[in-house]
């Protein structure tokens, strides 16, 4: 069997570990509810997110409108990656302790090692290095602008947003399905 490489970046080799928090059920449902390529491949059906939608506070819905004009799921996922978080409150205080550049480099997607220096220094404010990220990712859906908004965000604007955006949907969504989903 021949195997073609037709991607413009070279093979890396990646370290894949399985991980379960009851909070990546509250990152990828604000992701499917946010992004609309993604919710037509989830178990939901498109009835059952408007139902879940037309149940959120209208501060819920204003945080969800944030999430899906920034993609800050993206971030969300990110911060759950990097860490174990076993219940809401570690990962507020994982947020809350974490530096400006520290969440920004974190929430920054992962573009290859070779990049990483690149990532740190755009955490850190650096114009150049923040150009050249979204100048690698320019044929990606919305990784450009989500570069930008992440570099440019006040760090504390960012924070109160994830940890708002993270409690109201455990708290409205998945409180009341969470012994459903623990026992899958």
């Amino acid at each position: 069997m021949g195997i073609y490489h037709i991607t413009s970046r070279k093979r890396e080799t990646y370290n894949v570990q399985v991980k379960y928090s009851i909070l990546f059920e509250c990152a990828l449902g604000i992701a499917a509810i946010t992004h609309k390529r993604l919710i037509d491949t989830l178990e939901k059906s498109q009835s059952e997110w408007e139902e879940i939608k037309e149940s959120l506070t209208e501060e819920m819905r204003e945080h969800l409108q944030f999430v899906e004009e920034h993609n800050t799921w993206k971030a969300l996922l990110q911060l759950l990656y990097m860490g174990e978080f076993q219940d809401l409150s570690q990962f507020h205080a994982k947020i809350d302790s974490l530096s400006e550049e520290d969440l920004k480099y974190i929430c920054l997607p992962f573009l290859g090692e070779k990049y990483e220096e690149k990532r740190r220094l755009a955490a850190s404010g650096d114009v150049t290095a923040i150009h050249e990220l979204m100048e690698l990712t320019q044929d990606h859906q919305f990784f450009p602008t989500y570069i930008r908004f992440i570099c440019d965000v006040h760090v504390q604007v960012l924070k109160s947003h994830l940890i708002a955006v993270m409690t109201g949907w455990y708290e409205s969504v998945i409180q009341k399905e969470e012994e459903q989903i623990l026992s899958i």
